[in-house]
């Protein structure tokens, strides 16, 4: 007996924006993140780490050692679909690839 194969695609996608506002020293005016460019390289040296780029500093300037302001995370702000329409898609996903794989499992013995 020879089994068909078929292929399944949900085209559905969610596009979502997430913020979170991070604040510069308010000591030497570094960034409040990691950057790689010749700028920061030059006047804030200890945020200069080109392996660590555009990730935020922490709760201490690596410049100064000054405390920095707590970055702001506000979460999501805007997505293409709300997330619970999302969720009952995911789970009409789920179900219709548990019924092929049983089918297949049925059909194949």
């Amino acid at each position: 007996m020879t089994g068909s194969e078929h292929n399944i695609s949900f085209g559905i996608t969610r596009k979502s924006l997430e913020a979170i506002r991070i604040h510069a020293c308010p000591h030497c005016g570094a960034p409040g993140v990691y950057r790689a460019d010749a700028h920061t390289q030059e006047h804030w040296p200890g945020c200069w780490m080109p392996h660590r780029k555009d990730r935020p500093v922490g709760e201490r300037c690596p410049n100064c050692g000054g405390a920095r302001s707590a970055d702001k995370n506000f979460g999501e702000v805007t997505a293409s679909m709300p997330r619970w329409i999302w969720n009952c898609i995911l789970g009409v996903k789920w179900c219709v690839i548990q019924m092929v794989t049983l089918n297949r499992r049925m059909i194949n013995g």
